[in-house]
């Protein structure tokens, strides 16, 4: 296996005879799944010709799903905020962009963040088809931390449009 150094407490490893990408720390290893971003690109072009705008369901589902997921096995500490913090740098280090926490206030389940180049930004993408992903991905994370599923994601500011960054608001769903 050959190793490259992700951080200090963790390696991303591969493993040429099973053909795979592992994830080693103190605590085990994980099954990784790397993708270029021009496949995932075409993965969000090829879902928006199939399903046209009924992809950005399934593609803010399918990071959803991913982001609660993610924040799992933080869950269980009980400092939420450093879990919280912790997700979003796990969330960095796979190359998501850097994560910036502007605010976060718990008893009003409110969160405000930037992504500084953000991979899923693409200058071809003008819609933002592609940040539907990261959307889904990061209410999934905040709606798990807040211990609410009805929070909603924002985007205040987009790198498609060509802000300096990508820029979001996580807060519930207003009532009715």
């Amino acid at each position: 296996m050959s190793s490259l150094d992700v951080d200090l407490d963790r390696k991303l490893a591969y493993d040429k005879e099973k053909g795979q990408l592992i994830t080693t720390d103190g605590s085990g290893s994980r099954l990784v799944l790397a993708m270029p971003m021009e496949a995932f690109f075409g993965l969000v072009d090829h879902l928006f010709e199939l399903f046209m705008s009924g992809a950005s369901v399934i593609l803010e589902g399918a990071g959803e799903g991913a982001g609660k997921a993610a924040v799992q096995n933080i869950m269980s500490r009980k400092d939420i905020e450093y879990g919280l913090r912790k997700t979003l740098s796990r969330g960095s280090r796979w190359g998501h962009g850097r994560y910036e926490l502007l605010e976060l206030d718990f008893p009003r389940n409110y969160s405000r963040l930037r992504v500084y180049n953000c991979v899923f930004a693409r200058e071809s993408d003008p819609e933002c088809r592609s940040m539907w992903y990261l959307r889904g991905y990061l209410r999934g994370c905040f709606s798990t931390f807040f211990h609410n599923p009805e929070i909603i994601c924002n985007e205040l500011k987009c790198m498609n449009v060509g802000d300096k960054y990508c820029e979001f608001e996580l807060r519930p769903r207003a009532s009715p």
